[in-house]
């Protein structure tokens, strides 16, 4: 009673603003959610994508878009999860899991976001680059990551995660514009880019180019980004819940479209440059800088730098908050003020040495490239894990009350095969030949999903026993008064509130 007259003081108050402040509420919701697609989008992502326009033009754009659906998928079941079951994904997973497994998942985000975060260094060292900066002096080099780390740190801790949140939302607007400069001077073709969108066979030697863009789209911990960043209802009960959801998947849609458009117009920015000179198959960000430079010049060249570092600044300050959620809900309490970021003492210590160790490489010159090709490999074997546990928690009683739809169930299992195929062709691409490793992924993850079917066939089997026989208790239940109901009627089981409120039940 006390909570239905909650929401519905919140719901007088939000009647009682002007249209203007509803409108302003609303659009600041969806910027902060843009968070995602700032995680989403950073100097790999970039070259990843203009290697691909470079080298295959519009021929592998169908895989952005299977990647944007993964992303979608796993990111607004997350979120829902946190609404829904009121817990987040990593305090879902220590209920199927032991401490010791969801240490280790802990641990593998850690070194994966880690490698990332020096990945993400370098990558706005080499915009600078782009922009004029000299190349090979190792002072600059160093001042250039003590800067970007110090604009970090900066940024994390003197301003508030939401807001922090939205303004990474206009950061990632501005790179659509940025980049829609740079295809716009060296022009679209768009028959083919439509024609790209559509499933096809990928061109010889295309395969790994293609598994990459989807690597790089659909990361784990992007999965434990959206869950701590849904915000459930003060309020219990249906009507508050699908309020929730409503508003997080407006969220979630917009950062899909944003990731799934700068993506794309980074590959058209490497297509056209193709397109203007001659193509002899080789790829570095240099040879694209070149290109742009001497096909349109210093205004290109400036787009694309300036592109670049605002991916590299936006994902550095996702990367290291999502490092310290994804430790914090996998180790801890939602409610534990240690890991609550940015100066709970635990998330502090994260946020310091992911910095501090992606600053260490930069500076050094080391190369980043096996240290990045460890992440890809360890945040590969985790995305399954992830995946698995998401798709389980929604056929749970354990965490949610009731089963979701078919149609959703069936999206995440998609997303779960995918995630199986891309970690088991990361692995065996690296011991066997490209072509040999993606049949035995293809079929592995077949496999996987004939397993998973079948396991959540049985899950729901036995849920409709169990709601079966709970009906039946339910019938056998004494009818309370009108004025016990309204003081809340202690015939009522906790079981029957959790079913009424759609919501899991107190333990």
């Amino acid at each position: 009673m006390l909570r239905a007259w909650r929401y519905d003081a919140e719901e007088q108050w939000h009647q009682s603003r002007s249209p203007l402040e509803n409108a302003l509420a609303e659009g600041f919701e969806l910027l902060r959610w843009s968070v995602l697609a700032a995680s989403t989008i950073g100097p790999g992502t970039v070259i990843v994508c203009s290697k691909a326009g470079y080298q295959y033009a519009y021929r592998l754009l169908w895989a952005l878009v299977l990647a944007s659906f993964v992303a979608y998928a796993l990111q607004e079941g997350s979120a829902r999860l946190s609404i829904r079951g009121r817990t987040t994904l990593g305090g879902a997973m220590r209920k199927f899991m032991q401490r010791q497994i969801c240490t280790s998942v802990a641990m593998g985000i850690l070194v994966g976001n880690t490698a990332y975060q020096a990945n993400n260094f370098v990558g706005a060292a080499e915009a600078l680059y782009a922009l004029g900066v000299p190349r090979h002096n190792p002072g600059i080099r160093v001042v250039i990551h003590l800067l970007l780390m110090l604009a970090i740190l900066a940024t994390l801790f003197l301003g508030d995660v939401d807001k922090v949140s939205a303004v990474l939302g206009v950061v990632s607007v501005l790179m659509i514009v940025v980049f829609g400069v740079a295809v716009g001077e060296l022009g679209l073709n768009g028959s083919k880019l439509f024609l790209g969108l559509l499933p096809s066979t990928p061109p010889s030697g295309s395969a790994v180019v293609a598994v990459s863009l989807v690597a790089t789209t659909a990361v784990p911990f992007n999965a434990f980004l959206a869950s701590c960043s849904a915000k459930p209802p003060k309020a219990s009960g249906e009507r508050a819940a699908s309020v929730a959801v409503s508003s997080m998947r407006r969220g979630v849609t917009l950062s899909t479209w944003i990731a799934a458009i700068l993506s794309i117009l980074i590959a058209a920015t490497g297509a056209g440059v193709a397109r203007r000179g001659d193509v002899d198959g080789s790829y570095s960000v240099e040879t694209l800088v070149d290109a742009l430079r001497e096909a349109e010049g210093k205004g290109a060249v400036f787009a694309f730098g300036f592109g670049l570092y605002a991916a590299a600044f936006s994902s550095t300050l996702t990367v290291a908050l999502g490092a310290a959620l994804c430790l914090g809900s996998l180790l801890s309490d939602k409610d534990d003020a240690a890991w609550k970021p940015p100066f709970g003492k635990y998330a502090r210590a994260v946020i310091l040495g992911v910095n501090f160790a992606a600053f260490l490489v930069g500076a050094s010159g080391a190369p980043t490239v096996p240290v990045v090709l460890v992440a890809q490999v360890v945040n590969g074997l985790l995305l399954p894990v992830v995946a698995l546990c998401l798709v389980l928690c929604f056929e749970s009683p354990k965490v949610i009350s009731s089963p979701q739809p078919l149609l959703r169930s069936a999206a995440l299992v998609f997303s779960f095969a995918t995630t199986v195929f891309l970690a088991a062709d990361g692995v065996l691409s690296k011991v066997a030949d490209a072509s040999v490793a993606i049949d035995v992924a293809f079929a592995l993850s077949i496999l996987a999903t004939v397993g998973v079917v079948a396991l959540l066939w049985w899950m729901r089997k036995g849920r409709s026993k169990e709601q079966a026989e709970f009906e039946l208790s339910c019938r056998e239940l004494p009818v309370p008064n009108p004025l016990a109901s309204s003081l809340g009627s202690p015939s009522l089981t906790r079981r029957a509130q959790a079913v009424a409120e759609n919501v899991a039940p107190a333990p």
